[in-house]
């Protein structure tokens, strides 16, 4: 697989969900000159902006996989490092897991079961796993995933 570039997949998910160079910088806490300077390429992040990204991929919405791509063609190390295990692995919260799906089974006479978690529920990344499990228990077509939009703003017009 091709190395990803950084420039390229800002770009690509900063068009996707049409978001400016001074609002991604506002929301990260840079200029937007330098968000201009790392979506044209002239520049990458440092070694100290990690934070910077992170932000930047919770502010474009990104899922678990493609902050990690993201932060990958920064030169940084995955933020979603369980995502990336085999799948022989045992997971982290495989207890919770059973209890929680115990808990779903004795809601038997419900014909719908609805399950909340944060929105960011994706650190450590049990999202997929979650998700995972849930179809194979009810089938594919009984399991709808809603991931609302995020944003860390407190201003109802930037939600």
């Amino acid at each position: 697989m091709a190395q990803d570039s950084f420039d390229e997949l800002l770009l690509l998910y900063m068009r996707r969900i049409r978001a400016s160079a001074s609002g991604v910088a506002t929301e990260i806490g840079l200029s937007r000159e330098a968000v201009n300077n790392w979506r044209n390429g002239l520049s990458a992040p440092n070694p100290r902006s990690r934070d910077k990204v992170v932000a930047c991929t919770r502010y474009l919405r990104l899922t678990e996989t493609e902050a990690n791509r993201l932060l990958s063609a920064a030169g940084f190390e995955p933020e979603f490092p369980l995502q990336a295990e085999s799948a022989g692995a045992a997971q982290p919260f495989a207890a919770f897991q059973d209890r929680l799906f115990a808990q779903l089974a004795q809601a038997v006479p419900y014909a719908i079961s609805l399950l909340l978690s944060p929105a960011h529920w994706g650190q450590p990344p049990f999202r997929q796993e979650l998700l995972q499990r849930a179809k194979a228990q009810y089938g594919d077509g009984a399991v709808l995933h809603i991931q609302p939009p995020y944003s860390v703003s407190t201003v109802p017009a930037e939600y």
